[in-house]
């Protein structure tokens, strides 16, 4: 059921941006457009006032404003006044004049700020060729706001209706930029309305009758949010099911679902993500910050890459998982849940293997393994044989990376891409950029974790950057990386079996399942794959049937076990805080600011070594696996979540993290910490937070 992406190089991309250098853009958004709709159904278009009216008077809306009058003990006219408020807040509109607009201004912007923006086109094109015998769902990765309104462009550009997308509610009280959001295409979802009935059941009918009756494609993001911190969150089932219950229901022949993939070689939000990860709330989105976001762009963010996978037939897909075609007559809930959850990580994996790493991705690995192992700062003839090397395992492991056969220019263009983080010295070593400015006010009211000391974000700040870029390499590299930190514990025989070995990286997987996109159903499949690419790169080796030990690769067992570091020492510093303090019952706010200020503590005495472990992103992900491991209990009561410890199980997780843990090579004190992490004073002024 896994797809396997066939080996990728940069011609299958194509630079749109290069086509508008020689040509007119105002006759480019203004040309005649004969769009291709993604559902022909052969009967009158629905417009999206219509589509409105047709939720309104469906039998399911019907009923719900019925029970509503009853219920809530309001006349009828009052219930369907408050579904009909409801239908106007999520509604999408269509109107091209503003599309086009748009898309001009759009095209003048990222002229100025990015050097390419290159799109797999033939696999679009052939993507949209097939399109029209049955409704066609976008689903891309979502690492920045600019996510949707590119991916608008790119349909744009190949002349595909612009998809009706889901957008959070955060842009539709944004003044002016809401209703431009809405005219193109946007239709809106509030963030949360499992407890709310009413809403949920008018959104649900609002997606069917998109699927069953609109003639654009959909477009919504299965991780729900964006990653702030680059790692593919696990997928979120609930508009996949809503949109999929169509098909299930017999109402349209098959769904075609699209994985794309959106690979960004400078995000633009990386220094946000940075303060958001430290527990500094984002500011609350409005035009006017938009506005002032805008000024950013006169800075260089170097390419973005659009890759589209295979589409994906929900109807050939339910029947090659379970064996037979979905029976229309009768619904089978059980079988639809198998299905969707299937699916959802099926998307998610394709999307990670559609991925481009660019040469910073790779130097970003380079140097932070660097900054774990070497108190010396990295020097360019170093960087340029590292990230040759790196590039080469990164190839074996299936990763498509974009980088030039000379890699030293390759290196330089990353550089000054990244200019605001790293920075190449005279002396041509590469270091890091003091990003966090002590004069930066920090509203204690926008603070969701502990108050860090000043010395502590300067730290922190570029290094969470950093880990940012590294973590996009992580889905080829985890599995990997597991298995080298397992095997650095081998005891007295140096040897383990495959049994022994799987038991020890299932436990890993289940661990930080919070922390990576991991499908438990697919552990042994993965468990083989790796053990292969770990025997092509000699970092295992078998001494005798299903029994292994360790090869001669050391240099790529310390890359790999660093990289797993922060996590692993972080969920045990977490674990330990919990089993030694007597919190009783507790909610997530006040022990993510425990645990933060505990962190900070142990990286000041030196017994914690990565500053990426003062992420509450992490810290949030341990929690949550404690849970599902049973370590801590989660207690829903009056609408609101606390939990308790459960001292015995949680003792005997923290073991096992304890066994696992791998300390980087060189250990320094906090005196030495900033030469270490080779972080120098910028010049580039920062804002006010």
């Amino acid at each position: 059921m896994v797809e396997t992406i066939c080996k990728r190089t940069i011609e299958s991309f194509h630079d749109i941006l290069k086509d508008r250098l020689n040509s007119s853009d105002f006759m480019y958004v203004t040309r005649q457009i004969e769009f291709h709709t993604a559902y022909n159904r052969h009967k009158p278009l629905t417009n999206p006032v219509k589509l409105k009216y047709e939720v309104l008077n469906s039998p399911i809306i019907q009923e719900l404003i019925q029970n509503m009058s009853v219920e809530q003990n309001i006349s009828k006219k009052k219930a369907t006044y408050i579904v009909k408020s409801c239908l106007e807040e999520i509604g999408y509109l269509k109107k091209l004049p503003v599309v086009r607009w748009i898309a001009l201004a759009l095209i003048k912007i990222i002229k100025k700020s990015l050097s390419g923006l290159y799109v797999n086109e033939n696999k679009l094109i052939q993507i949209r060729n097939k399109m029209g015998n049955n409704p066609v769902i976008f689903v891309p990765s979502h690492r920045s706001y600019a996510d949707f309104i590119l991916m608008a462009l790119v349909m744009f550009n190949v002349d595909i209706t612009i998809p009706c997308v889901a957008a959070g509610m955060d842009f539709h009280s944004m003044w002016m930029m809401g209703h431009l959001l809405r005219d193109c295409g946007a239709f809106f979802m509030r963030r949360s309305f499992s407890d709310d009935t009413v809403y949920r059941t008018i959104f649900s009918e609002y997606v069917k009758k998109l699927v069953t009756e609109g003639d654009s494609p959909i477009e919504f993001f299965i991780e729900g949010t964006r990653s702030r911190s680059s790692k593919t969150l696990p997928p979120k089932f609930g508009l996949l099911s809503m949109a999929l219950d169509a098909f299930y229901s017999g109402e349209v022949p098959d769904i075609t679902l699209v994985p794309v993939n959106i690979s960004y070689e400078r995000t633009l939000e990386e220094s946000l993500f940075a303060y958001e990860m430290l527990g500094i709330a984002k500011p609350k989105e409005s035009t006017s910050g938009l506005i002032k976001g805008l000024k950013m762009m006169d800075e260089k963010y170097g390419k973005i890459y659009f890759d589209f996978g295979d589409p994906i037939s929900i109807k050939s897909f339910g029947s090659q998982l379970i064996g037979s075609p979905v029976d229309f007559t009768v619904r089978n809930s059980s079988r639809e849940q198998e299905e969707i959850v299937h699916l959802g990580y099926n998307i998610i994996d394709r999307q990670q293997k559609l991925s481009v790493l660019t040469c910073f991705n790779v130097l970003a690995l380079v140097l932070g393994n660097h900054i774990n192992v070497s108190t010396s700062p990295l020097t360019l003839t170093q960087a340029i044989k590292d990230v040759a090397w790196l590039s080469t395992v990164l190839d074996v492991l299936g990763a498509f990376v974009d980088i030039k056969k000379d890699t030293l220019a390759s290196l330089l263009d990353a550089i000054r891409v990244h200019r605001s983080l790293v920075k190449l010295t005279s002396q041509d070593e590469i270091q890091l950029v003091s990003v966090h400015s002590p004069l930066s006010k920090i509203d204690p009211a926008r603070l969701k974790g502990h108050p860090l000391k000043a010395e502590t974000m300067n730290l922190a700040i570029p290094l969470l950057m950093l880990q940012q870029y590294i973590n996009h390499t992580l889905h080829f590299l985890v599995n990997p990386a597991i298995i080298t930190v397992t095997m650095q514990h081998l005891g007295d025989t140096g040897q383990i079996t495959t049994e022994e070995l799987f038991t020890k990286y299932q436990f890993m997987r289940t661990l930080l399942s919070n922390e990576f996109a991991f499908f438990k159903e697919w552990d042994f499949k993965d468990f083989e794959v790796t053990l292969q690419n770990l025997e092509s790169l000699n970092i295992i080796e078998y001494t005798g049937k299903n029994i292994l030990t360790l090869g001669n690769h050391k240099k790529l067992q310390i890359l790999l076990c660093n990289m797993l570091y922060p996590f692993i020492s972080t969920y045990l510093c977490f674990g330990k805080l919990l089993l030694e303090s007597d919190l009783g019952e507790f909610n997530e706010r006040v022990v993510l600011k425990l645990a933060q200020a505990k962190v900070e503590e142990e990286l000041t005495k030196g017994n914690l070594l990565n500053y990426t472990s003062l992420s509450l992103d992490i810290i949030s992900a341990a929690l949550f696996s404690l849970v599902s491991m049973q370590g801590v209990t989660r207690i829903r009561t009056n609408g609101s979540v606390i939990y308790k410890v459960n001292p015995h199980n949680l003792y005997a997780i923290v073991q096992q993290i304890e066994q696992l843990e791998v300390l980087p090579q060189v250990q320094t004190d906090l005196n030495e910490l900033s030469s270490r992490h080779n972080i120098i004073q910028s010049s580039v002024p920062r804002a006010k937070l």
